[in-house]
Protein backbone atom coordinates (compact mmCIF):
# COMPACT_ATOMS: atom_id res chain seq x y z
CA UNK A 1 0.00 0.00 0.00
CA UNK A 2 2.88 2.15 1.07
CA UNK A 3 5.79 2.79 -0.64
CA UNK A 4 9.05 5.13 0.21
CA UNK A 5 11.80 7.21 -2.09
CA UNK A 6 14.06 4.73 -0.97
CA UNK A 7 12.41 1.63 -2.43
CA UNK A 8 10.81 3.64 -5.47
CA UNK A 9 14.86 4.45 -6.32
CA UNK A 10 15.77 1.34 -6.01
CA UNK A 11 13.15 -0.73 -7.28
CA UNK A 12 10.92 1.55 -9.08
CA UNK A 13 7.33 2.38 -8.37
CA UNK A 14 5.18 0.03 -6.92
CA UNK A 15 2.15 1.67 -4.95
CA UNK A 16 -0.33 -0.60 -4.56
CA UNK A 17 1.34 -3.77 -6.98
CA UNK A 18 1.89 -7.30 -4.68
CA UNK A 19 5.48 -7.85 -4.51
CA UNK A 20 5.61 -11.21 -6.83
CA UNK A 21 4.00 -9.38 -9.43
CA UNK A 22 6.23 -6.01 -9.48
CA UNK A 23 9.10 -7.84 -8.70
CA UNK A 24 8.70 -11.61 -9.87
CA UNK A 25 6.20 -10.55 -12.49
CA UNK A 26 4.33 -14.07 -10.95
CA UNK A 27 0.33 -13.98 -10.78
CA UNK A 28 1.32 -15.72 -7.32
CA UNK A 29 3.16 -15.83 -4.49
CA UNK A 30 6.25 -16.99 -4.24
CA UNK A 31 7.85 -19.89 -2.90
CA UNK A 32 9.05 -19.39 0.28
CA UNK A 33 7.24 -15.88 0.62
CA UNK A 34 8.72 -14.27 3.97
CA UNK A 35 5.34 -12.10 4.13
CA UNK A 36 3.41 -15.34 3.58
CA UNK A 37 5.01 -16.65 6.17
CA UNK A 38 4.67 -13.16 8.39
CA UNK A 39 0.31 -13.66 7.69
CA UNK A 40 0.51 -17.06 8.57
CA UNK A 41 2.70 -17.57 11.60
CA UNK A 42 3.07 -13.42 12.75
CA UNK A 43 6.71 -14.23 13.11
CA UNK A 44 9.59 -11.79 11.54
CA UNK A 45 10.86 -13.58 8.64
CA UNK A 46 13.93 -13.00 6.44
CA UNK A 47 14.50 -13.86 2.39
CA UNK A 48 16.72 -13.14 -0.34
CA UNK A 49 15.75 -12.31 -3.90
CA UNK A 50 17.04 -11.54 -7.14
CA UNK A 51 15.26 -9.15 -8.58
CA UNK A 52 15.36 -7.12 -12.49
CA UNK A 53 14.58 -3.75 -12.24
CA UNK A 54 15.05 -0.46 -14.42
CA UNK A 55 18.30 -0.64 -12.64
CA UNK A 56 19.05 -3.90 -13.88
CA UNK A 57 19.33 -6.94 -11.69
CA UNK A 58 19.37 -6.15 -7.70
CA UNK A 59 19.70 -8.40 -4.54
CA UNK A 60 17.56 -7.68 -2.23
CA UNK A 61 16.94 -9.05 1.11
CA UNK A 62 13.19 -9.12 2.20
CA UNK A 63 12.58 -9.08 6.06
CA UNK A 64 8.88 -9.39 6.60
CA UNK A 65 6.72 -9.12 9.86
CA UNK A 66 3.03 -9.09 10.77
CA UNK A 67 1.02 -5.83 11.83
CA UNK A 68 -1.89 -6.81 14.95
CA UNK A 69 -4.69 -5.01 15.72
CA UNK A 70 -5.86 -4.09 19.46
CA UNK A 71 -7.45 -7.87 19.12
CA UNK A 72 -3.48 -9.63 18.49
CA UNK A 73 -5.32 -10.76 15.25
CA UNK A 74 -2.85 -9.98 12.17
CA UNK A 75 -4.38 -7.52 9.86
CA UNK A 76 -1.17 -6.16 7.66
CA UNK A 77 2.50 -6.70 6.69
CA UNK A 78 5.66 -4.82 6.28
CA UNK A 79 8.07 -5.31 4.04
CA UNK A 80 11.17 -4.18 4.15
CA UNK A 81 13.63 -4.40 1.07
CA UNK A 82 17.38 -3.57 1.48
CA UNK A 83 19.79 -3.37 -1.48
CA UNK A 84 22.09 -6.07 -1.13
CA UNK A 85 23.73 -6.06 -4.87
CA UNK A 86 27.00 -5.09 -3.86
CA UNK A 87 27.60 -7.48 -1.20
CA UNK A 88 26.35 -10.69 -3.15
CA UNK A 89 28.76 -9.34 -5.77
CA UNK A 90 31.39 -9.41 -3.27
CA UNK A 91 30.46 -12.88 -1.98
CA UNK A 92 30.75 -14.03 -5.37
CA UNK A 93 33.80 -12.88 -6.06
CA UNK A 94 35.29 -14.44 -2.88
CA UNK A 95 33.75 -17.49 -3.44
CA UNK A 96 35.74 -17.33 -6.72
CA UNK A 97 38.82 -16.22 -5.64
CA UNK A 98 38.71 -19.17 -2.68
CA UNK A 99 37.95 -21.91 -5.62
CA UNK A 100 40.91 -20.52 -7.29
CA UNK A 101 43.29 -20.48 -4.64
CA UNK A 102 42.23 -23.95 -3.92
CA UNK A 103 42.86 -25.18 -7.38
CA UNK A 104 46.57 -23.42 -7.24
CA UNK A 105 47.02 -24.95 -3.96
CA UNK A 106 46.26 -28.34 -5.30
CA UNK A 107 49.48 -28.26 -7.80
CA UNK A 108 51.47 -26.63 -6.05
CA UNK A 109 54.27 -28.13 -3.95
CA UNK A 110 56.44 -25.88 -2.55
CA UNK A 111 60.31 -27.19 -1.21
CA UNK A 112 61.11 -24.59 1.80
CA UNK A 113 64.11 -24.10 4.16
CA UNK A 114 67.44 -25.53 3.85
CA UNK A 115 68.19 -28.91 1.88
CA UNK A 116 71.42 -30.34 3.43
CA UNK A 117 73.15 -30.93 0.14
CA UNK A 118 76.40 -32.86 -0.34
CA UNK A 119 79.42 -30.73 -1.22
CA UNK A 120 81.19 -33.63 -3.00
CA UNK A 121 78.04 -35.77 -4.72
CA UNK A 122 75.38 -33.70 -4.31
CA UNK A 123 73.48 -35.97 -2.84
CA UNK A 124 70.63 -34.80 -0.13
CA UNK A 125 70.02 -35.63 3.09
CA UNK A 126 66.16 -36.12 4.02
CA UNK A 127 64.38 -36.09 7.13
CA UNK A 128 65.42 -39.36 8.22
CA UNK A 129 69.06 -38.89 7.68
CA UNK A 130 68.36 -40.99 4.37
CA UNK A 131 70.93 -39.72 1.80
CA UNK A 132 69.24 -39.56 -1.59
CA UNK A 133 70.00 -38.40 -4.95
CA UNK A 134 68.71 -34.71 -5.98
CA UNK A 135 66.64 -35.39 -8.28
CA UNK A 136 64.71 -38.39 -6.38
CA UNK A 137 64.58 -35.62 -3.00
CA UNK A 138 63.00 -33.10 -5.38
CA UNK A 139 60.79 -35.93 -7.09
CA UNK A 140 59.37 -36.82 -3.98
CA UNK A 141 59.25 -33.21 -2.01
CA UNK A 142 57.38 -31.47 -5.23
CA UNK A 143 55.88 -32.06 -8.47
CA UNK A 144 58.84 -31.27 -11.03
CA UNK A 145 60.14 -34.38 -12.50
CA UNK A 146 63.57 -34.91 -14.22
CA UNK A 147 64.69 -36.11 -17.65
CA UNK A 148 68.25 -36.13 -18.27
CA UNK A 149 71.00 -35.26 -20.60
CA UNK A 150 74.46 -33.85 -21.07
CA UNK A 151 75.52 -30.32 -21.79
CA UNK A 152 78.15 -28.94 -23.86
CA UNK A 153 81.06 -28.81 -21.42
CA UNK A 154 80.54 -31.84 -19.47
CA UNK A 155 79.92 -33.60 -23.15
CA UNK A 156 83.55 -32.31 -24.15
CA UNK A 157 85.30 -33.72 -21.21
CA UNK A 158 83.57 -36.82 -21.27
CA UNK A 159 83.90 -37.57 -25.31
CA UNK A 160 85.36 -35.36 -27.02
CA UNK A 161 84.78 -36.95 -30.10
CA UNK A 162 81.19 -36.76 -29.93
CA UNK A 163 81.50 -33.19 -28.92
CA UNK A 164 83.36 -32.25 -32.43
CA UNK A 165 80.18 -33.76 -34.28
CA UNK A 166 78.36 -31.84 -32.07
CA UNK A 167 79.77 -28.46 -32.05
CA UNK A 168 79.89 -28.91 -36.01
CA UNK A 169 76.48 -29.74 -36.66
CA UNK A 170 75.03 -27.00 -33.58
CA UNK A 171 78.09 -24.33 -34.97
CA UNK A 172 78.32 -23.54 -30.58
CA UNK A 173 79.98 -20.09 -30.10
Amino acid sequence: MYENQSHRDLLGYHVGDYCYKAYQKRDEVCENCAVKKSFLDGNIHKDIRSVFSGNGMKYVEITSSSLRDENGNIVAGVEIVRDITERKVMETEKEKLIADLQEALTSIKVLKGLIPLCAWCKKVRDDKGYWKKVERYIEEHSDASFTHGICPQCLQKTDPETYEEYEAKNKLP
